[in-house]
This record gives structure tokens, C-alpha cells and sequence, in this order.
């Protein structure tokens, strides 16, 4: 999906499960090198019926680290860190903070709280151009999932 879109977004934010989450961004930071566009991975911890689930946040979040002009290359935004491709690592399995930056710092927070979001002007981002894909898709009627190409 990236590939074959890359040019017409801006940027592209992925739905992944959190088991393999690191490992697809490492290979797509090696894969889709100095990308000036960024490609951000999501998921959550927890199912979205949870009443204190991750999973409309981090999504959230992802896009609109997307959005910000200074965004690039592939990241993985969980838990309101953005943690570079190459260096995300998952510690945990159950706690809404899995993910850590090893050997490197985790990438300056620009997510904004709502307050600087309300008062930040539109034209400081990027278009909302940005493309959300799910990274597997379950068919129902097969019983199967299926991985769109990249």
C-alpha cells in the first residue's frame, strides 16, 4: 500500500498489531530509507470496546504527528511517544507503555495537548492528505486474514 501510494499522500499511518509492531518498522525504515514523507505505525494495547483502551488515541496521535511538517522517515506512535523505526522495541505485554527506544531517544514529542492544538494554526501542518491502512484484513467469508502488499 505505501509503495503503491507513496506518491499521491503525504504520509501514511499504519494500523498494526503490537506483537510484530517493531519489527515491520525496522524492515520498512531499512526498505523505505530517507523518506521525506512520514510512514507512522499504530495499534493499542487494548480492544477498543475497553472502556480505558489506547485504541482511539494512539491512532489519534499518530495521525497528527503525520500532519506536522517536521514528520519524516518511519516511526511507531504509541502511548504519546514517537519512538523512530529502527530503535522501537516492545518490553511489555499488557501496560499501555510496551514500547521503548533502545539506544536512542525517543523522538521530541509534538503532540499537542488540546489547549495548543485549539490555538495552533492549520497552515503550520501538512495537508490532510494522509492515508490510514489497516495492516491485515480478516475475511469473514475465507476465515482468513490477508496482508496488502507494501
Amino acid at each position: 500500500m505505501v509503495r503503491d501510494s507513496y506518491d499521491d499522500y503525504e504520509g501514511f499511518v499504519v494500523l498494526h498489531g503490537t506483537d510484530t509492531m517493531a519489527y515491520t518498522a525496522a524492515a520498512l525504515s531499512y526498505l523505505v530509507q530517507d523518506s521525506e514523507k512520514p510512514i507512522v505505525l499504530t495499534g493499542s494495547q487494548q480492544p477498543m470496546a475497553n472502556p480505558f483502551a489506547d485504541a482511539k488515541l494512539n491512532p489519534y496521535h499518530s495521525v497528527l504527528y503525520a500532519c506536522e511538517p517536521a514528520s519524516r522517515d518511519v516511526s511507531v506512535v504509541l502511548g504519546g511517544e514517537i519512538i523512530c523505526g529502527t530503535h522501537a522495541r516492545k518490553q511489555r505485554t499488557m501496560s499501555f507503555n510496551a514500547f521503548t527506544s533502545m539506544n536512542f531517544p525517543p523522538r521530541t514529542s509534538t503532540l499537542p495537548s488540546s489547549a495548543a492544538r485549539q490555538s495552533k494554526s492549520t497552515s503550520q501542518r501538512r495537508s490532510a492528505t494522509v492515508a490510514v491502512a489497516a495492516s491485515s484484513v480478516f475475511s469473514p467469508q475465507r476465515n482468513e486474514i490477508s496482508s496488502p502488499g507494501w
